[in-house]
């Protein structure tokens, strides 16, 4: 904006110049009866000028070349992380019925994924979504009109923050399932709320 100001200045008083130039010129022309003052007054004075014009096109090209080539970026936005993360892999080890179709050695190397992530067994995580699970509710939206998220991407979410030092943004992209920044910020908030109500209650 201020570029603009300045190439705007220089339009205006190259213009000027030349008006008032051109105005004294006229004056010294009457009052002297000499033309060639005045021609040299003139001269100069256009020459000048187109100078001040020249450097103001010049200024405001520059401007808007500089306008058009600069990437635009948009604020306000947030990623969305589509499609299955880190938990869909290791969900199915909370339903009984699916670790039934597994081996042993498959189950083993499963929880050992899914303590390397989220830093407690397969069981205390059950003992965990069985106590704070219904803290969270079982509505389709919040009380803000904001979509429901399950008890168990809440806890999952949760963990993978307190426990590893992670950022919001890259528990976000772990745990994609449509989370964001801010999703992710709720889910931890959602389970520090469970987790003193719980103590407090319990």
């Amino acid at each position: 904006m201020r570029r603009i100001i300045v190439v705007g200045l220089y339009v205006v008083v190259g213009l000027r110049v030349v008006v008032g130039l051109h105005v004294a010129a006229i004056e010294l022309a009457i009052m002297n009866g000499s033309l060639d003052i005045a021609r040299t007054i003139i001269w100069f004075g256009t020459a000048a000028a187109c100078a001040a014009l020249y450097l103001g096109m010049g200024g405001a090209v520059a401007v808007l070349a500089n306008h058009h080539a600069r990437p635009r970026i948009k604020t306000g936005t947030t990623a969305l992380n589509i499609g299955p993360g880190c938990v869909d892999d290791v969900e199915f080890l909370l339903d009984e019925t699916l670790r039934a179709q597994f081996t042993a050695e498959a189950l083993a190397a499963y929880d050992e994924k899914n303590e390397s992530l989220f830093r407690i067994g397969v069981y205390v995580f059950k003992y965990l979504l069985l106590k704070l699970g219904p803290h969270f509710g079982a509505r389709r939206r919040d009380a803000r009109g904001r979509r429901a998220i399950r008890p168990e991407l809440i806890i999952a979410t949760a963990l993978l923050y307190l426990s590893a030092g992670n950022t919001y943004e890259s528990v976000a992209q772990s745990m994609r399932n449509g989370m964001t920044k801010a999703v992710v910020m709720r889910c931890v908030r959602m389970f520090n709320n469970a987790m003193v109500s719980e103590i407090a209650h319990g």
